[in-house]
């Protein structure tokens, strides 16, 4: 008998090693961006940090298409640590100028990669967004709430943005292929109907642009937590994001439905290097030791060999 009403996913196995990506989105791309870096595929994870909302993430794509790079007068200074409204507070710092190069290198870094990206992988986190002298801010970086305009976002205030927006990237990068989701991260803030509301936005907005773009596909990562595994033990203890064990399970279910066969086959040796390299030895001088580190370099040397065949760095 089964317990679950399994979701079906997109089956299009084209995502190799040789493939180079690009991930914007919310704490749930950076999940999976996460999981790309640790089996070494080639890309750029959240060069904006964490963005949740779909203008933001917008614009940091628009700001990558133009090379637009951020100047001393994007910053703002709050408790004693330099800002800026289109990045996550990850890149703030005491010196602006540590905050500009950071910004910048990231912009410099995406902008030369996108013509070249075979995956732009995007995923929408909420449709309420934060405002300030009308324009959607990325991060509020703690300020007072009474500093912002709060709104959600309708529909066609989503697509109306992405449908020139995607045009733009598939004429910068005509072989592109864009793997868009919705977080499965609840909203609760404003109850659990709004969070419904919050989310049906997203998934309407969605629906609307894959319709528009053979190239675009949507992987059903919301759907799967809430329908099929649809129970709070897939939960971390704060209830609203996915456990550690769910991050795995929607990881695999993404990597069936793009990885090529070839590459899937290979990602067990990489996970049985990393199991290796993180064994401590009890003693570094004994026989058993010198003998676990040849186990070591002769799995390198079968990771390596894979990866400088795709053009990959050695581990």
């Amino acid at each position: 008998m089964k317990f679950t009403t399994e979701v079906k996913t997109p089956v299009n196995k084209i995502f190799s090693h040789r493939s180079k990506y690009m991930l914007l989105g919310s704490c749930f791309a950076e999940n999976m961006g996460e999981n790309l870096h640790k089996y070494r595929f080639e890309g750029i994870n959240n060069p904006f940090g964490i963005l949740f909302n779909p203008i933001s993430i917008a614009q940091g794509l628009e700001r990558i298409l133009d090379e637009k790079y951020l100047t001393p007068q994007d910053l703002f200074r709050y408790n004693g640590l330099w800002h800026s409204y289109l990045y996550h507070s990850a890149f703030s710092d005491a010196d602006p100028q540590i905050v500009l190069d950071r910004a910048n290198q990231q912009i410099a870094d995406a902008h030369n990669i996108l013509p070249k990206t075979d995956f732009l992988i995007i995923t929408f986190g909420s449709s309420w967004v934060y405002m300030r002298d009308s324009r959607v801010v990325a991060n509020c970086h703690k300020l007072p709430e009474n500093n912002f305009v709060r709104k959600r976002l309708s529909v066609s205030d989503i697509v109306d943005v992405y449908k020139p927006l995607l045009d733009r990237i598939f004429r910068t990068a005509p072989e592109i292929k864009v793997i868009i989701s919705v977080s499965p991260v609840r909203y609760l803030r404003d109850g659990a109907v709004d969070n419904s509301l919050n989310k049906a936005t997203l998934l309407l907005a969605v629906e609307q642009l894959v319709n528009a773009f053979a190239q675009l596909t949507y992987f059903p990562a919301y759907e799967i937590l809430l329908d099929e595994l649809r129970d709070y033990r897939f939960y971390a203890d704060d209830m609203v994001h996915p456990s550690k064990m769910t991050q795995n399970i929607v990881w695999q279910r993404f990597v069936e439905s793009f990885f090529t066969d070839e590459t899937l086959a290979f990602l067990p040796q990489i996970d049985k290097l990393h199991k290796m390299l993180e064994h401590n030895t009890m003693h570094e001088a004994s026989d058993e030791a010198a003998v676990f580190k040849a186990r070591i370099e002769s799995q390198k040397s079968i990771v390596n060999k894979y990866l400088n065949a795709c053009s990959l760095m050695n581990f």
